[in-house]
């Protein structure tokens, strides 16, 4: 962001932000079909955040998108190439090896789901 160099993957145990490819144009407007994203809690609110643009400015803000509501508490843990899990996942040079997500919802209690990174 304001010209710094973005890695494709960075989180802390709050939030994920990482660049996915595959971003769908039936439109053909002017972009390109990678797009950056983030994933966080905010009042109970599991929000997706993404931008139209890779190289953000500093106006540019994020689209934000309600995905689910009642989450007490969500986390992420980060696996690295020792296999040990990590709060965060800041620009290392290590190899990423699976992203998990705690949810804790109300109504349904205690959920994980674990996403291996293709090597």
């Amino acid at each position: 962001q304001y010209g710094d160099v973005e890695p494709s993957i960075n989180g802390t145990i709050e939030q994920l932000e990482f660049t996915r490819s595959g971003w769908r144009n039936p439109a053909q407007q002017n972009r390109s079909f990678l797009q950056r994203v983030a994933y966080h809690l905010q009042d109970n609110k599991l929000i997706r955040s993404y931008w139209f643009v890779l190289d953000q400015a500093q106006d540019s803000k994020p689209i934000l998108m309600n995905l689910a509501d009642n989450i007490n508490d969500m986390q992420w843990h980060y696996l690295n190439d020792k296999l040990i899990w990590q709060t965060e996942w800041l620009n290392t040079s290590t190899r990423l090896k699976a992203i998990k997500i705690v949810l804790k919802i109300e109504g349904w209690g205690k959920i994980e789901r674990l996403f291996q990174i293709s090597e």
